[in-house]
């Protein structure tokens, strides 16, 4: 998985002369990037965040964003522990309705050549490595996981099995 991309900021010619004064330029050059990157079509929503060494760093697109229970769950973490997983090929974290949480976590995953891991035990996995709140409560394994022609994975085209017939916890 790709680390998350960094932009350098450049300093005004006389320097900062506090931190509020950097913070303060790191979110206006945030800004700048974030209408540009729109007018452009770039990019229709990013989490970033500035930080004191001149750098702003985009953490992730606040449309993956998963509120279960009124916690944010970002999918790219939880993605990313399936990724050290050495049976893992590929993995997408996607949220669905619950009717009390609002919205519940489940990992699609595909497996490497020969692999013989069970749901169960990827769930395990992430279980000890995240937040309780962020594990995903139902892993479905799969033979390919949807692409576009870049070889991205297209989170919007998976479907979900039905959960009688998936591995469930």
């Amino acid at each position: 998985m790709n680390a998350p991309t960094t932009f350098a900021l450049s300093p005004p010619a006389g320097g900062f002369d506090s931190g509020t004064a950097l913070v303060g330029f790191a979110v206006a050059a945030l800004e700048c990037f974030l209408v540009s990157a729109r007018a452009l079509g770039v990019a229709s929503s990013v989490k970033a965040s500035p930080s004191a060494r001149r750098f702003v760093r985009i953490v992730d697109r606040i449309k993956d964003l998963i509120i279960r229970g009124g916690y944010n769950v970002y999918p790219r973490e939880v993605e990313e522990v399936l990724y050290e997983h050495p049976d893992v090929r590929e993995a997408a974290v996607v949220g669905f309705a619950h009717p009390s949480l609002g919205e519940e976590i489940a990992a699609v995953v595909a497996l490497n050549g020969g692999a013989r891991v069970t749901a169960d035990e990827l769930r395990d996995f992430v279980k000890e490595r995240v937040a309780a709140y962020k594990y995903p409560r139902r892993v479905a394994i799969v033979d390919e996981l949807p692409k576009g022609s870049t070889g991205k994975i297209l989170k919007r085209l998976i479907d979900l099995p039905d959960p009688r017939q998936a591995d469930t916890a």
